[in-house]
């Protein structure tokens, strides 16, 4: 079944199954596309086992395709399932990789310690293979990390394993080891020794020691032996490398000979591969130094490219926000005027009621009145006048409104006409002088006994208790002011009690004549 059909978990596992098979069939793949679907599926599941696999095998795919860090990182990122897991197998694999990356990065110490928990893990599962392998990369680090003895020893063990078990190619590689440490730490009794022993003998034809015996004989002072093996050599080049070294090899030989020509056409030939291999090693890392760059480009636009989306899809949410903030405060704002107009209406038909009332009682008052002085019914006039005044502009105002056809823009027009004459009425300081001096000739001079008696109350207190004397009721008073109903209440049973506390010696007058 082809893979695309499968969904979810199965598709994960076929991937992860198949990409495992094609590994220990040593199928070197190096196109993540089949395993990156198990890798995406198990990172998010709860299996570590499965997770640990997928993130190993994709790491080897990267690793065939040359993208050493990005291997690390997948290693490294399977390690963290590694404390969840009970196969000792899977993870003996892991830390061999592991290992043999941080050695091709030359931190041997940190190769070292991870093929150690290789080797442990390899021998819990009980592979001996795969365990003195491990041991055989042990001793090459050690090698690295100038530690002979236990180069020495480490080696030696995997050597005598291999050799007794049949393990040919990795008997030769634990030789080759040996070999290169002898030859490095100029012990040649111990390369010989390793050299006349039955186990290189059986195996000489397939090693590629030969070079290794030429730079021995040649450090003895045994030219001819030295050129014998270098000959022998020759038939066991693979790479560049070998043949840059044989040459170099053969051009000491030739010198320590007195053979100056050939050992000048040894170290030119030298010369010239190894500028070759140069130009090689740095044209292979210019060519993957322009792909990681085009693909960072590519990678870059794709990411401009999503922040651009995501910058525009802000900006319409933001938008709309803004409109929708717009719309509900323009609502609440048209709601709470329609409300204020209305409560301007209401209040002026409350205040057009009071004041005729207030004005009948004045005319009453004046028609009792004309039995005593003329001065009395001036007083009367006066304040009738007033209030007359008042009445007919707001019975204007509430005529006016009420002729209007209703529209949104007729209403806003009366609202504005209304609150412009009360706050016109209200800021009138002459006017409030005229109401003050009608109390006093009507209220038995209430007001001049509250200026001359409680001289510490404020201007905005005097004027409240004006109006409370001149009987105007709390929506009115509220139109006037422009302070809230319950505050005036507030107000006034704060100014009762300040009467009522104070030493003015109309103090009992002035409480009774608040409504």
């Amino acid at each position: 079944m082809n893979v695309n059909q499968l969904h979810g978990e199965a598709r994960a596992f076929h991937a992860l199954l198949y990409s495992q098979a094609l590994d220990k069939c040593y199928i070197d793949v190096n196109s993540d596309s089949l395993i990156s679907i198990a890798t995406r599926y198990y990172r998010k599941s709860s299996e570590p086992l499965r997770a640990l696999q997928a993130l190993y095998y994709h790491g080897r795919v990267c690793e065939n395709a040359k993208e050493f860090h990005q291997a690390m990182a997948l290693y490294t990122e399977a390690e963290q399932y590694a404390g969840e897991v009970e196969d000792s197998y899977i993870k003996g694999l892991l830390y061999a990789h592991l290992g043999a990356l941080y050695s091709r990065d030359y931190d041997y110490a940190t190769a070292l310690r991870n093929l150690k928990i290789a080797y442990e893990y390899y021998k819990e599962a009980n592979i001996p293979r795969l365990q003195y392998n491990a041991l055989r990369n042990i001793g090459h680090a050690y090698k690295a990390m100038n530690d002979f003895s236990n180069a020495e020893a480490s080696l030696k063990e995997a050597a005598a394993w291999t050799y007794a078990n049949n393990r040919k190619s990795l008997y030769v590689s634990c030789l080759q080891h040996l070999f290169e440490l002898y030859d490095a730490f100029n012990d040649s009794n111990s390369f010989f020794q390793l050299y006349n022993s039955e186990g290189y003998k059986a195996y000489a034809a397939d090693m590629n020691g030969e070079y290794l015996l030429a730079r021995q004989y040649a450090s003895n002072g045994e030219q001819e032996k030295a050129l014998f093996h270098l000959e022998k050599a020759w038939e066991q080049t693979r790479t560049i490398e070998d043949t840059i070294s044989l040459y170099h090899q053969g051009y000491k030989i030739y010198k320590s000979k007195g053979d100056y020509m050939q050992a000048l056409a040894n170290h030119e030939i030298m010369l010239s591969l190894q500028d070759s291999l140069l130009r090689i090693a740095t044209r292979h890392p210019l060519i993957e130094t322009q792909r990681d760059f085009f693909q960072e480009q590519s990678e870059l636009t794709e990411v401009k490219l999503q922040k651009s989306r995501q910058a525009i899809f802000s900006i319409v949410v933001m938008a709309i926000l803004v409109i929708a903030i717009i719309i509900i405060v323009s609502r609440t704002r048209a709601r709470k005027k329609r409300e204020e107009l209305d409560g301007y209406v209401n209040l002026t038909e409350d205040l057009q009621r009071s004041l005729y009332s207030k004005e009948e009682t004045i005319n009453r008052m004046g028609e009792q009145l004309q039995q005593h002085d003329e001065q009395a019914r001036t007083m009367s006039t006066r304040l009738a006048d007033l209030m007359r005044g008042r009445y007919e502009l707001l019975n204007e105002l509430t005529n006016t409104y009420y002729e209007t056809s209703g529209s949104k823009a007729d209403r806003e027009a009366i609202y504005q006409k209304v609150k412009k004459a009360i706050d016109r009425m209200a800021g009138n300081r002459k006017e409030m002088q005229e109401l003050e001096s009608i109390v006093n000739e009507y209220c038995d001079n209430a007001m001049a006994h509250i200026h001359a008696e409680l001289p510490e109350l404020p201007y905005d207190d005097t004027v409240l208790l004006c109006y409370i004397y001149a009987g105007f009721s709390a929506k009115a008073i509220h139109l006037f002011t422009k302070n809230s109903i319950s505050n005036i209440y507030s107000r006034k049973s704060r100014q009762r009690e300040h009467i009522r506390q104070s030493d003015a010696p109309h103090r009992q007058q002035l409480l009774n004549m608040m409504p």
